[in-house]
């Protein structure tokens, strides 16, 4: 990322993920590894690109540019927000039943 070209509002952090995400009204993210903190904390979660989580429908996706200001703002506003962390919980049942195998059993 290009810092010249991004916006005096946006902060780089390196730190403690947990300590940022419990500061933060929503989380905008591309990938999984900040989603399913995000979420399981019951953050609003804004994803950018396609992910599991997404797919789980419990975040605000956004697959077009100029939608992106709408839909930030729906999850600061936290519109369906309990309906999307209703979600969450099933949806990692699912995957783990699914996908997730022990290497300890037989």
């Amino acid at each position: 990322i290009n810092k010249e070209t991004i916006s005096d509002d946006v902060v780089f952090h390196d730190g403690n993920l947990a300590q940022l995400l419990e500061l933060s009204d929503a989380v905008v993210t591309f990938n999984t590894k900040v989603a399913f903190p995000a979420v399981a904390m019951g953050k609003p979660v804004v994803s950018l690109s396609p992910n599991p989580v997404a797919a789980g429908q419990c975040t605000y996706h956004c697959n077009r540019r100029e939608v992106i200001p709408e839909t930030i703002q729906a999850a600061l506003d936290r519109q369906d927000l309990d309906m999307k962390l209703a979600n969450f919980v099933p949806f990692c049942g699912w995957l783990a039943s699914r996908y997730f195998y022990s290497c300890n059993e037989s």
